[in-house]
């Protein structure tokens, strides 16, 4: 069995022992359509229960309208990690205690991809696929990387192909509240040998798409199927967000809170800030 693609289950299990709407990010359920070519950065940073532990996940993300109908998206995922331990050692006849710091980094999967849809369109499509380009020598960082989004750990799984597509229906008042539906399967594919998984996204937002600002409320779900075996798994999580429209500049700020006693375990909850930036 592929450690690589298949450890992410034993992180949840094992409870990461380890341990907006407007975001214009690919494969996530929360992000928001921009009528022109934008480019965002996002970062993610979980706030773990145990100690020493620290880190993140960070996302480069480019959106460029090459038709009315279709926007070709291309994100960069990276993740750093650092984790903090202590030992005693005798120094001149006494127990001193040695502080230990362990850092690492990795660029994660990048993402290529197409929304499909006008950007009035109730219904839209989104399909693509993420090429593997994580490292297998970082498992602290992916271990970091995992807490901080459910709904992109295929972004940090070292040799995994992975490719899905997902179906969007938002329906928004002229006056700014909206409804947001997402549902998405993805098919991971270990490229070292071993079955591959499915993961179905579904989601759900709603809030306030003002001129000015965007408030949003949300709750995603992740559902893996093992196809080598009987084992499934599912996780889920709460969002709250908000947007500042300062022309064609969109700062972000929102809250993920984990639903799931494994990963409630783990992380009290998740900060993620940002910008986007429309260009043309």
């Amino acid at each position: 069995m592929n450690r690589s693609i298949y450890h992410v289950k034993l992180l949840i299990a094992l409870g990461c022992a380890l341990l907006f709407h407007r975001d214009g990010t690919a494969q996530t359920p929360f992000s928001q359509r921009f009528d022109r070519t934008s480019l965002c950065l996002e970062a993610l940073i979980p706030k773990f229960k145990r100690s020493g532990y620290s880190g993140g996940a960070f996302f480069l993300t480019g959106r460029f309208r090459t038709s009315p109908e279709n926007m070709v998206v291309i994100e960069i995922p990276y993740a750093v990690a650092s984790y903090e331990d202590s030992y005693y050692m005798y120094l001149n006849g006494s127990l001193v205690p040695i502080a230990q710091t362990t850092s690492d980094n990795t660029i994660g999967n990048p993402y290529i991809g197409t929304e499909i849809g006008k950007p009035e369109s109730i219904v839209f499509g989104e399909i693509g696929a993420r090429f593997p380009l994580a490292s297998d020598k970082s498992y602290y960082t992916e271990a970091v990387a995992i807490a901080s989004d459910i709904d992109r750990w295929e972004a940090f799984l070292a040799h995994a192909f992975t490719v899905g597509g997902a179906i969007n229906v938002r329906v928004r008042d002229p006056q700014g509240p909206f409804l947001r539906v997402r549902f998405g399967p993805s098919l991971w594919l270990p490229t070292r040998g071993g079955g591959g998984i499915v993961a179905l996204s579904p989601a759900i937002s709603a809030g306030f798409d003002g001129t000015k600002v965007t408030i949003a409320l949300g709750l995603s779900f992740r559902e893996l199927l093992d196809l080598s075996s009987s084992y499934n798994t599912n996780v889920s999580q709460f969002l709250a967000s908000t947007a500042l429209h300062l022309g064609i500049v969109h700062p972000q700020l929102q809250l993920r809170l984990p639903l799931d006693d494994n990963f409630k375990r783990s992380i009290d909850y998740v900060l993620g800030m940002g910008v986007a930036v429309e260009l043309k």
